[in-house]
């Protein structure tokens, strides 16, 4: 990457110290925590209410009840707890997966 080249063909400002650290972030963050979430929770249910695929949404029911309930019974945990840990399992696969894939 050009050390100048943001700084001479930018036209509008720009935090110069976002840009040093966003190789650092965007795994973890963007494409880990957001992304994801924003998929889980909001885009991919809409798409399956959209195009009626009402099997989708049994699954994606059961990733939020069943899954963390399961856990729960098994570990002792609440299921508070046992919902956070699918989360942090699927984060841990996603971040994972782009990391080997790279």
């Amino acid at each position: 990457f050009f050390c100048r080249f943001v700084e001479e063909n930018r036209t509008r400002g720009f935090y110069p110290n976002w840009l040093r650290f966003q190789h650092l972030t965007f795994l973890p963050f963007t494409s880990g925590i957001f992304v994801m979430a924003f998929w889980i929770t909001t885009l991919h249910p809409r798409y399956a209410i959209k195009t009626k695929k009402y099997d989708q949404l049994f699954w994606m029911i059961a990733f939020h009840t069943i899954r963390p309930w399961t856990i729960s019974l098994v570990t002792g945990y609440s299921f508070f707890q046992a919902y956070c840990l699918v989360w942090a399992c699927m984060f841990v696969y996603i971040f994972l997966f782009f990391i080997c894939c790279c």
